[in-house]
């Protein structure tokens, strides 16, 4: 026997069709709000309010007043005077909250926590735990939830604030940020910023695993992924019609920036977050005119990308802002409006000024470490706990050569002291998880290694995960070294898996400098994922089968694929700068679609030459490198949506450098041990079988309460349950229970506690079980403790019929539902069914029908 714990969702426990079981909820809502002494005010919510009201018209006289959070232009409701929060003259009331789901119902409870006793939707399994639908309970997950996510707030006189948008790693701690902050606090300004996507990332989530929605929609009818921030779901961001759920976060955004009229407003601008961005650029242009709009981040690293991604800014800060940004905030809170600065984008540049580029950070140390304290730490965290914080070591890239890379910029680092420092004081605030978040992490492997030698005599005990370039200089101390540090597990960019595309990708090492490597980290005892890019100009269909056949070569020593990438046409990398060259044609006219596509031209739109290759065929040999090495037992993941793309021929501009399976780097090497594997982290800790996101399968049948925490059970298991109390009676049913079921309780007798109108209804099930078989008839004891009147929610399912109780009252009656049929019983009728049927029952007690409304009806006509 296996149960689930389980947890009560307002927002699945109504159905919004007034019928029985909704009636039921909330007349069992008015009758304990009639039981309180002080006077009663609901506060609105969303469309729970009026069905409230609209069903218990009669509660509408005892309401005092009703709470809105902004009243402006709102006079009364149903004749009951409207107040805000603020307005509520003392703190003696009962405050009804009308509203059903968490992250509203959150909101509401802190608004008026102190101004009485606050009541909400969630009371009803403690005073109608009968009446709650078996919808209405779902998988009480192991996850962060409930956790208290800030307002959208902006203070006023703020010289520059900056909003960073959705979508990015949503539980990540946006390190760019963090050296932003430096700058600005090192220039004097008065800035704040605010991070939209990590308050995005928990409303979702808040929504996702404390509501249960069966589905999550998009205002379009589009079904929403169940979390939108994973690599494997990162298409939606480039579907406006789903970037759209999002706009209640969009719109109090412009709200609240309007209010406080910033000077400056600065937008982090990446191609996933590019609709909230010009959004609020163009709401506060219009309604702020005087307020200059900054731009900067991730699509900003190149000139020609940033004005044609973002195109509504004032001034955008190209590549690392370290230099830059400061000074040019500093010029404009001066009211200067300078142009033709180096690093720096205007409005006002002369057109026949060309580009100049600003100056770059060398000495990396001066810099300082990343500044948080515009944030809350507690925030970033996966919703189901664990949290990987990011680090910087170096910047760019020491090799700078892969022909389709363009993240070719000169490589920096830091000391390893500095480095260790920020790692020790990270460790002091709570973190021991880190992601080297960088391109190069042993760009120089003596420098990684004095990083390990300086963690190693501090004696810190973190957890690293990061990735490598394959090196010649990888040996095995060199791994242990690294071991020792407190490495979990490595992705290598390996990219080129036969000496043919090695070549072509201009990648400077060999097949057998990639085994080595491999084998060294295995011996170590660090897992590694890799990288592989198919489909490079110049790639034959041997090249293919070889890179095939040395991956599988390899699998012993390949803890999983990492990324496996059809090749992209990348701003930036050599094979954008010089086409021709490697044999790169168009469809169409190159500069006309180097101005469409400035981050990466379309899959369909160029192709390769001696030999052909278009997107077409590179969509093959990816599915056939994915299929293959699936069937090999590789672990690849879902990317369910993007494979679909390839596999039709459809256009996918293309978000470059994607994980394409399963999790994104972070969370792939970011997993916590457990048996079995050096290093998996506990995703799923919720009590069954279910993971996160998905219900136990056929539902849940029954649900019970013990020491406080509600349980069920699914269809099978109950069906199961009666089968063994049928055929075995107590004294063997009971160590099954206790064993299988409830063996982490302390108190087994404590397991249920039925409504004794349950027990009834599997007394009679029993009965006519054992009449049909010429058993006797007794109970077995242990119903018998479930007789403590407490409340249940039950339907055995015995070959696809169903046996529950569907209304607990209606018009003097209780309905039940036996199999297929429905029963009426006036209420104190024991419930015997042998009896009902041979007509032994007092007339107008009983009614039998093939549906529910057919009972309905046979009761409403008695009644009358």
């Amino acid at each position: 026997m296996k149960a689930y714990r389980l947890r009560f969702s307002p927002f699945r426990c109504f159905a919004y069709d007034a019928g029985l079981e909704d009636l039921a909820c909330l007349r069992a809502l008015r009758d304990f709000l009639m039981t309180q002494s002080a006077p009663l005010a609901l506060y609105q919510g969303g469309r729970f309010f009026d069905y409230f009201l609209d069903n218990l018209p009669e509660i509408v006289p005892l309401v005092k007043y009703i709470i809105v959070d902004d009243p402006a232009g709102k006079g009364k409701i149903k004749d009951i005077p409207i107040i805000s929060p603020r307005e509520i003259p003392h703190n003696n009331y009962v405050i009804f909250l009308c509203e059903t789901e968490a992250f509203p119902l959150q909101r509401m409870e802190k608004q008026v926590a102190s101004l009485g006793t606050v009541i909400t939707p969630r009371i009803l399994p403690e005073i109608a735990g009968a009446a709650i639908p078996l919808r209405a309970w779902i998988p009480a997950y192991h996850t962060i939830y409930p956790l208290e996510i800030p307002e959208v707030e902006i203070f006023p006189d703020q010289d520059l604030v900056i909003l960073n948008c959705p979508a990015l790693e949503g539980d990540f701690l946006p390190i760019g940020l963090g050296y932003l902050a430096n700058a600005l606090k090192r220039a004097g300004v008065h800035y704040q910023i605010l991070d939209l996507n990590i308050l995005a990332y928990h409303r979702y989530h808040t929504h996702r695993l404390l509501d249960g929605p069966a589905r999550i929609v998009a205002p379009n009818g589009s079904i929403m992924p169940p979390d939108p921030w994973r690599n494997d779901s990162v298409l939606i961001w480039q579907d406006q019609s789903r970037v759209q759920y999002f706009s209640p976060l969009l719109q109090e955004t412009i709200r609240a920036l309007i209010k406080a009229k910033p000077k400056i407003l600065g937008l982090s601008v990446q191609e996933c977050n590019i609709t909230f961005c010009r959004e609020i650029a163009q709401a506060v242009r219009q309604e702020l005119p005087d307020t200059i709009i900054l731009a900067g981040g991730y699509s900003c690293y190149y000139p020609e990308i940033g004005r044609s991604l973002f195109p509504d800014y004032d001034y955008m800060v190209i590549g690392e802002a370290d230099l830059t940004v400061g000074p040019l905030v500093q010029r404009l809170l001066a009211g200067e409006r300078p142009a033709n600065l180096p690093g720096i984008l205007s409005r006002d540049d002369s057109p026949s000024q060309e580009y100049v580029p600003g100056p770059r950070p060398e000495d990396l140390d001066a810099l300082g470490s990343p500044d948080y304290d515009w944030t809350a730490w507690e925030l970033y965290r996966h919703y189901n706990h664990y949290q990987c914080l990011p680090v910087i070591a170096s910047r760019g890239c020491k090799w700078s050569r892969c022909k389709f890379c363009n993240e070719r910029f000169p490589w920096r680092s830091r000391t390893p002291k500095n480095f260790v420092d920020e790692l020790e004081w990270l460790l002091n605030k709570g973190g021991d998880l880190f992601m080297f978040y960088e391109s190069d992490m042993n760009g120089d492997p003596e420098i990684l290694e004095a990083i390990c030698d300086e963690i190693i005599k501090r004696n810190l005990v973190v957890r690293l995960v990061g990735q490598l370039r394959i090196n010649k200089r990888n040996t095995r101390d060199f791994f242990e070294k690294l071991r020792r540090a407190g490495f979990k597990a490595l992705r290598f960019g390996v990219d080129g898996w036969s000496p043919h595309t090695l070549r072509l990708m201009n990648k400077g090492y060999t097949i057998r400098t990639i085994e080595e490597n491999l084998r060294n980290s295995f011996a170590a005892g660090l897992p590694a994922e890799i990288n592989v890019v198919i489909g490079v100009p110049g790639e034959t269909e041997a090249d293919v089968a070889e890179t095939i056949e040395i991956i599988k070569a390899n699998k012993p020593y390949i803890w999983r694929l990492g990324n496996v990438n059809p090749i992209m046409l990348l701003h930036g990398s050599v094979f954008w700068q010089e086409p021709e060259k490697y044999g790169i044609k168009f469809v169409g006219n190159k500069e006309e679609l180097y101005r469409r596509f400035p981050l990466a031209i379309p899959a369909d739109l160029w192709y390769s030459v001696d030999p052909l290759i278009d997107h077409h065929l590179r969509s093959e040999r990816f599915l056939r490198l994915v299929r293959e090495l699936r069937e090999y037992g590789f672990e690849i993941g879902e990317m369910v949506e993007y494979i679909e793309h390839l596999a039709s021929g459809q256009r996918y501009g293309g978000n470059y450098q994607l994980a394409l399976f399963g999790h994104s780097q972070k969370e792939h090497l970011s997993e916590a041990e457990s048996a079995g594997s050096p290093f998996s982290k506990p995703e799923d800790w919720d009590w069954g079988d279910t993971k996160i996101g998905q219900e136990p399968e056929g539902g849940i049948s029954l649900v019970f309460q013990a020491q406080g925490e509600s349980y069920g059970l699914p269809a099978g298991e109950v069906k199961r349950l009666a089968h063994l109390l049928y055929r075995n009676g107590p004294k063997e049913i009971w160590p099954v229970l206790a064993k299988g079921m409830i063996g982490k309780l302390a108190h087994p007798q404590l397991l249920y506690r039925y409504l004794e109108q349950g027990i009834t209804l599997l007394k009679s099930f029993w009965r006519n079980r054992a009449r049909e078989s010429g058993k006797s008839d007794s109970l077995p004891d242990l119903l018998e403790l479930m007789l403590e009147n407490n409340w249940l929610r039950l339907k055995i399912d015995t070959s696809g019929t169903s046996f529950h109780v569907v209304a607990e009252s209606f018009q003097g009656y209780k309905i039940f539902q036996l199999y297929r049929d429905f029963y009426g019983i006036r209420q104190g009728i024991p419930f015997d069914l042998e009896a009902l049927e041979a007509g032994k029952s007092p007339p107008g007690t009983f009614f039998h029908g093939q549906t529910l409304a057919e009972v309905t009806g046979m009761i409403k006509n008695r009644v009358n």
